[in-house]
């Protein structure tokens, strides 16, 4: 399943059209061409279904929208996932960039305890 081929988008993003699938609407007669071209190109943008016409040009894109879905999800998911590799890494960014109290406090040696009580007065450490 080797994407040898792109139709540009209106949003500017290339849509994959795989060989096997130019090969087989190839096939077909051209008012089917361009009604199944058209239904592939929907169904990538973002899952709008289109009719396409009974026999064997709906059986073909019945047969292409499974993996036109699973490709839509792994965008999706990878699309997730950037964003909230994005996020964590600003987050902490903004974390190191703050004075950290804690971490001036613990950089700082602690002073020995000291008793002014009384001469007889011993701490345990």
């Amino acid at each position: 399943m080797e994407n040898t081929s792109k139709v540009q988008s209106r949003r500017g993003r290339g849509l994959k059209f795989d060989q096997e699938w130019k090969d087989a609407v190839d096939r077909l007669p051209k008012h089917y061409r361009d009604e199944i071209c058209a239904a592939i190109e929907a169904y990538q943008r973002d899952l709008t279904v289109i009719e396409v016409s009974e026999g064997v040009p709906r059986a073909i894109f019945m047969l292409i929208m499974p993996t036109i879905r699973r490709r839509y999800r792994a965008r999706e998911l990878r699309r997730l996932a950037r964003d909230r590799k994005a996020a964590s890494q600003s987050r902490r960014q903004e974390v190191e960039q703050r004075p950290s109290i804690v971490r001036n406090i613990s950089a700082q040696p602690s002073p020995a305890p000291q008793c002014n009580l009384s001469p007889q007065c011993s701490l345990t450490l």
